[in-house]
């Protein structure tokens, strides 16, 4: 069990370290199916401005109308 926590541990600080160059790089967390649970936190962080967010919310309306 202590093997396979290591295994996602090293797996999820993977994932952090690629996110982080995305940024750093110019690039954006977003993917073809959006920020999920594991990018979240780092939509603030992203080259993305208001205007660019505020153009993305009515395709965000009409795929998630119940805003979940």
């Amino acid at each position: 069990m202590n093997e396979r926590r290591e295994q996602v541990g090293r797996a999820v600080a993977a994932g952090t370290d690629i996110l982080q160059k995305c940024i750093e790089l110019g690039g954006s967390v977003t993917g073809e199916h959006g920020i999920g649970v594991e990018k979240d936190r780092f939509h603030g962080k992203s080259n993305l401005t208001k205007d660019d967010l505020d153009a993305c919310a009515p395709c965000a309306v009409v795929f998630d109308p119940e805003g979940r």
